[in-house]
């Protein structure tokens, strides 16, 4: 081809010059790898260093002219490992995959009971009390290493109280599986929003332990662990509702009690695992009926 059949200067393709629809279909791969990123809980860092590798490497590609088959091979590079990093990541128990609320966490809390009295034979006592009676350790930390959270229970020091010297300086290591994901995130608090029933004829006596055969109402009628709205708890600390104190109404207007801030009420699991709504139509009757391990009374609730 001679000089004068060259294409003049500004015909000829310049870098950077993407085509909508080109661009269209770039930005949605893009997209789809950090949708996928995003829901395996992977931080800033990695989301930025995507983004820059992706671009960088479609300018590049645009710059030189092998922008479609520099494209094919990007999208194996990002797609292979985004495919193959959900069967590597484990999650962890209080690490959910989909999105949580009260009943998933209930579920997990209530597995991991049953998991303590199979592995210890009975269920955790509602606290640990030292020589004179006070509580010094929640049911709570009992149950960690069922929450498979065995790294923050072997930090915890039984030798002093839930806030001593070193156990204090957990106080700020959250347990998700004991929070409202509605009331309260992670980064706002620490306290529960779950707690047992603690009393005479509960699951939860005290410092004593009852075990299954202790139920003679059935685990089926048998509330376990009940949901609190606003508790003020931490969730290391020994302390929960006392049923000779609490009112005993769903949402009560003045008191701790049983209550949520859901609009259909509040959560509860029972001793079989079952998780259920308990809502401002259960009457005092009915609610301690449920509350007692072996009072004989008959339960029904809708």
């Amino acid at each position: 081809m001679s000089e004068s059949e060259q294409p003049p200067a500004e015909e000829r393709k310049r870098p950077f010059q993407f085509g909508l629809r080109t661009l269209f279909v770039v930005t949605f791969i893009w997209a789809v790898f950090c949708t996928m990123l995003t829901s395996l809980g992977l931080g800033w860092t990695v989301f930025i260093t995507v983004s820059v590798l992706w671009w960088g490497g479609i300018v590049y590609a645009d710059y030189h002219g092998h922008f479609y088959r520099s494209v094919g091979l990007m999208v194996l590079f990002f797609a292979l490992p985004c495919g193959l990093l959900p069967l590597l990541h484990t999650p962890r128990a209080n690490e959910t995959v989909y999105p949580r609320n009260c009943r998933t966490n209930l579920k997990q809390i209530g597995l991991a009971l049953m998991q303590y009295e199979s592995r210890c034979g009975s269920y955790p006592p509602a606290y640990i009390a030292d020589e004179s009676g006070k509580p010094m350790h929640s049911w709570r930390v009992l149950i960690l290493p069922y929450l498979d959270r065995q790294d923050l229970y072997d930090k915890y020091d039984f030798s002093e109280p839930w806030d001593g010297p070193n156990n204090s300086k957990l106080h700020n290591d959250w347990m998700y599986s004991f929070g409202c994901p509605d009331e309260q995130p992670p980064t706002s608090s620490t306290d529960t929003s779950y707690v047992v029933v603690v009393g005479p004829n509960t699951m939860f006596p005290g410092a004593k332990a009852v075990t299954w055969r202790d139920v003679p109402d059935g685990d089926a009628n048998t509330l376990m662990v009940v949901e609190v709205a606003n508790s003020g708890i931490h969730w290391m600390e020994p302390r929960d509702l006392d049923i000779t104190q609490m009112p005993l109404t769903v949402n009560p207007p003045k008191g701790k009690g049983v209550s949520s801030n859901h609009p259909d009420g509040p959560h509860a699991i029972f001793a079989d695992g079952h998780v259920k709504l308990l809502d401002d139509g259960v009457t005092p009757k009915q609610l301690k009926a449920m509350l007692t391990r072996d009072g004989g009374e008959e339960v029904e609730v809708d």
